[in-house]
């Protein structure tokens, strides 16, 4: 991991796996493969989820990464955001 990291590198990014693994390598900002996943890290993205909606206004959702990876859409371009 380089030590210049910042989490701008998330920005307009997909973090979910990297909230879920804890990472701030690179590699895992933007990531879509949610296999690697496990219960115990969505359980983290779930928490992560539930921080940012506290912390920051919701102004736009993106579809469920769930019904993302069930349909086989995940990794394709992210959608336009849903006003909330």
């Amino acid at each position: 991991m380089s030590i210049t990291f910042r989490y701008g590198a998330w920005a307009g990014k997909d973090a979910t796996v990297a909230l879920g693994m804890m990472s701030l390598d690179p590699h895992d900002a933007g990531s879509t493969d949610y296999g690697r996943l496990g219960p115990a890290q969505w359980k983290t993205v779930l928490q992560w989820r539930d921080y940012f909606d506290q912390k920051y206004r919701v102004v736009g959702v993106l579809p469920d990464v769930a019904d993302a990876v069930a349909s086989g859409v995940a990794g394709l371009p992210t959608p336009t955001l849903k006003p909330h």
